[in-house]
C-alpha cells in the first residue's frame, strides 16, 4: 500500500531555457500508462512508430554540478534524496537512497518501496532547483 495520493493525470518537466523542449506526460485511462510528449508534439518511438509511453514515472531529486567546458554535467546518484512517483494518474510522495555500488531504492512515506505497475517504468533524474509540476 502506497502513501497518501493525489491527482496527477499531467506532469510536466522544465529542464532548461528551451521551454518547447521540455518533457510532459498525460495519462490515458484506457492504456493505464503516461503518453509522452516532446514540447507539445508526441514523443514517437522511432523504431515502433508508436507513442513513447510509461506505467511508471519514477522522479529523483538530487545534485549536480558541471564537469568541464562544454558544460556536461554529472549528477549525485548515491545517498538519498526526495523522490515521486507517477502512477495510475495520481502522484506519490517519498525519497530515494542508495549506497555506492549498490541499488536505488524508491520509498514512499510509508517507509516502504514503492509499488510500481507492470509495464515500462522512466526514471527522470533532476536538480532540486528544476521545477516538476503535475495536475
Amino acid at each position: 500500500v502506497d502513501n497518501v495520493s493525489e491527482p496527477a493525470d499531467k506532469v510536466s518537466f522544465q529542464f532548461g531555457m528551451y521551454p518547447q523542449y521540455n518533457p510532459s506526460f498525460e495519462y490515458d485511462e484506457n492504456l493505464q500508462e503516461y503518453l509522452r510528449f516532446y514540447g507539445k508534439e508526441k514523443h514517437i518511438d522511432q523504431a515502433t512508430g508508436g507513442q513513447l509511453r510509461a506505467a511508471n514515472i519514477l522522479v529523483q531529486f538530487t545534485n549536480y554540478w558541471v564537469t568541464d567546458e562544454e558544460g556536461r554535467l554529472e549528477f549525485k546518484t548515491y545517498g538519498s534524496g526526495k523522490s515521486l512517483l507517477f502512477r495510475d494518474g495520481k502522484v506519490f510522495k517519498g525519497t530515494w537512497a542508495k549506497e555506492q555500488g549498490g541499488v536505488t531504492r524508491f520509498l514512499g512515506e510509508n517507509g516502504e518501496e514503492f509499488a510500481l505497475r507492470a509495464g515500462q517504468t522512466w526514471i527522470e533524474v533532476v536538480n532540486e532547483e528544476w521545477r516538476v509540476k503535475w495536475e
